[in-house]
Order: C-alpha cells, then sequence, then structure tokens
C-alpha cells in the first residue's frame, strides 16, 4: 500500500512490496519515480551498517522496518539527489521514555535508481485508472442500494404509518450533478467502449464484486399510504383483555 508524505520541497509516496524475504521499495513525487531490491540478508547488513550499537535479528530487523513504513507519519524523513540516484534515510522517532533511557535510533539507508517512465505507467498511471474505475462502479452499487432502501422505507410507512421519532425521517435520496470540472477524471472510463476493452487486454480487468441490489419484484408495485393514530396503530405483543 502507499504511504503519502511531505517534505518541505514535495509531496511523495513510498511502497515497501515483500515476497518470499525479497524486498521492493518504490518512491515517487507524482512526477519522477526511483525503485530499489534487496534481499532480506542485504536488509539486515543495512540495518548492522546503519545501528552497529544495536543487536537485532532478521526477524527484528524486518518487522521493524514494516512497521516504520506502516508508521510513516512517526518517522523522520531526508532525501538527497545525486544524477539518477535517490538516497532515502528512514529514522522513527523515539518515544521520550526511550529517550530518557539512552536508547539509541533506528536509521535505515537506502539508494533508490530513477526508472523510466513504463515503471511510471505501470506504477501510478495504470492502477490510478484502474482505481477510478472501481470507484465508480463501487459508488454505482451503493447507489442502487440507496434506492433500495428508500424504497423499503416507503413501504414501511405504507403499511405500518409514520415513526414518531423525527431525528430518524429522512428524505428520499437524490443524487446531485456533482462536480463538472473537466480536470477531473468522472465518468470517463465506461465498461464496454472501446478504450476500456483495449484497456482491459492490455492490463487485466479490474475485479469488482458487485452485489445484486435490485428491487424485489414484489417491492415495485405502489401502494396506498395509510396514516395510524393512537386508536388505529397496530398493536404488539401480548394484548390483556380489560
Amino acid at each position: 500500500m502507499w504511504k503519502p508524505f511531505k517534505t518541505p520541497e514535495a509531496i511523495y509516496m513510498l511502497r515497501l512490496d515483500e515476497q518470499d524475504e525479497n524486498f521492493n521499495l518504490i518512491l515517487t513525487n507524482i512526477t519522477d519515480i526511483w525503485e530499489t531490491h534487496f534481499s532480506l540478508e542485504q536488509l539486515v547488513e543495512i540495518f548492522k551498517k546503519e545501528n552497529p550499537n544495536i543487536e537485532a535479528t532478521e526477524d527484528i530487523v524486518k518487522t521493524n522496518l514494516l512497521s516504520t513504513i506502516e508508521e510513516l507519519g512517526n518517522v523522520n524523513i531526508s532525501l538527497n539527489y545525486s544524477d539518477n540516484e535517490l538516497n532515502l534515510v528512514l529514522q522513527p522517532k523515539c518515544s521520550d521514555e526511550s529517550l530518557k533511557l539512552g536508547v539509541p535510533n533506528i536509521v535505515y539507508t537506502f539508494s533508490l535508481l530513477k526508472q523510466d517512465s513504463s515503471k511510471f505507467k505501470n506504477e501510478l498511471t495504470i492502477p490510478l485508472i484502474q482505481t477510478v474505475f472501481f470507484l465508480e462502479k463501487q459508488q454505482q452499487v451503493l447507489l442502487n442500494l440507496l434506492k433500495k432502501k428508500d424504497r423499503e422505507l416507503e413501504e414501511y410507512r405504507m403499511e405500518k404509518g409514520d415513526i414518531s421519532r423525527n431525528d430518524l425521517k429522512t428524505e428520499t435520496f437524490h443524487l446531485e450533478g456533482g462536480n463538472n470540472s473537466n480536470n477531473l477524471f468522472l465518468k470517463v472510463f465506461k465498461e464496454g467502449d472501446e478504450f476500456w476493452k483495449y484497456f482491459t487486454d492490455q492490463h487485466g480487468k479490474v475485479e469488482i464484486d458487485l452485489l445484486d441490489v435490485e428491487p424485489e419484484p414484489w417491492n415495485k408495485n405502489k401502494r396506498r399510504k395509510v396514516i395510524h393514530n393512537a386508536k388505529t396503530a397496530p398493536k404488539k405483543g401480548i394484548q390483556y383483555k380489560k
């Protein structure tokens, strides 16, 4: 998962992938992208070089790095550029208690190489397009579910009458026009058109678990609304004879 962060100069996103004790570290500033690969053994060597006074097993080094990336907001980050290389330094912030005890700060230093445009496309552009498509499909599912809920509430009011608590009453949902800015990728990628067909042929389909939220057949017919008062409201529970 991408982890965003900010320096005084720019905004960045960082991602660490792990598979079979091999790691892939990717960094981007939304314009360029850098990457480095290393094994668990190489990670331990990096750790020992930067932290000679700290003894740690492979599992501890690995777990600590994963925790550092996960909690990036609690990490001091510095970046240094040189030609096509970027040096990334991560230093988790110590707690006040650790500082009082004199616990040394842990430091990780990585050298990442600048990648070409194809890497940027595969790691950012394509996933962003797929994310937009996924979210719009998911939004449509939720809209259909809201419509069904409105129909269900209408059915309840027709059968049982209006509820007495005003704070629980809701208006029928209507989707407003929304943002019509030409700069946003809204309603651009449509399933079935030529662009999306070519895109999925090249980069794979976006798997979405769509729920069936169409109204049930019995819930499609309009019914006459019934308003109950205290005398005509249907009684519930056990009724005792007077």
